[in-house]
């Protein structure tokens, strides 16, 4: 295929498609971004047929494995920062957090999704081309599903476990558990249980804005930049 390359034209020959299977996310990003440069400086633009579904779906399981696999676990400690705002777990040793340890605490909660989100808004710039544009929608669809996935797993547990923990529920654990260890002290237990436990319904919500945040934000990142660019071709076709 002819591209450009200042005022002449060079041959960039495609003899059949050479995309890797990506490993892991920051590789994916890597073959998109070489991608799309290809495709910026090519005068033709490329079939859609030179993605395969197989590629497709690899980067739609990238996506997805980094929303879900590596998100649920993150969100399985978003109740221990909950508990430190409200006051349930002490995050240095202090019954009363500082303002500081709860900032630090909805940063923890959060951490993991703006991280990936941020990242993401590297391929702002990349979404150029046809095969790059289908990398970036099949990565994206996979990361939109994991979220999901992960948000409405998380939701279902934490509500089923404050739904379970009813205090006579609570009490009979506690007094099976004290048959076996007698050092545990029965009604400290009890009553940290029963405060940690609303803890729950909160962690639920922030992990379904966290799940919007790392959905959004990349998403939000490619619109603003395609905006931009169709701006600045009005005004250079003008």
């Amino acid at each position: 295929m002819a591209g450009k390359d200042g005022g002449g034209d060079v041959v960039v020959t495609n003899s059949g498609n050479k995309l890797g299977k990506p490993l892991n996310l920051l590789m994916a990003v890597d073959e998109i971004q070489h991608v799309a440069a290809m495709e910026e400086s090519m005068s033709e633009t490329l079939s859609k047929q030179y993605l395969s579904v197989k590629q497709r779906l690899d980067f739609f399981a990238i996506g997805f494995r980094n929303a879900f696999i590596s998100g649920f676990f993150m969100a399985l400690l978003t109740p221990l920062a909950i508990g430190v705002i409200e006051k349930v777990i002490k995050i240095f040793g202090d019954a009363q957090p500082t303002f500081f340890d709860e900032v630090y605490a909805i940063i923890l909660s959060l951490s993991f999704s703006l991280g990936y989100g941020l990242f993401l808004t590297s391929l702002r710039n990349s979404y150029v081309g046809t095969v790059s544009k289908g990398m970036i929608q099949n990565l994206f669809g996979g990361l939109a599903f994991g979220a999901l996935l992960k948000f409405f797993i998380i939701f279902l547990l934490f509500n089923w476990i404050y739904i379970e923990s009813t205090p006579q529920h609570v009490i009979a654990v506690l007094q099976f558990i004290h048959k076996y260890m007698q050092t545990v002290n029965l009604v400290p237990a009890y009553y940290f249980i029963m405060k940690f436990r609303d803890v729950l319904l909160i962690s639920a919500v922030v992990v379904g804005v966290a799940s919007f945040l790392l959905i959004m934000i990349p998403i939000a990142a490619l619109f603003i930049s395609h905006y931009f660019k169709k701006i600045r071709r009005s005004k250079f076709d003008e």
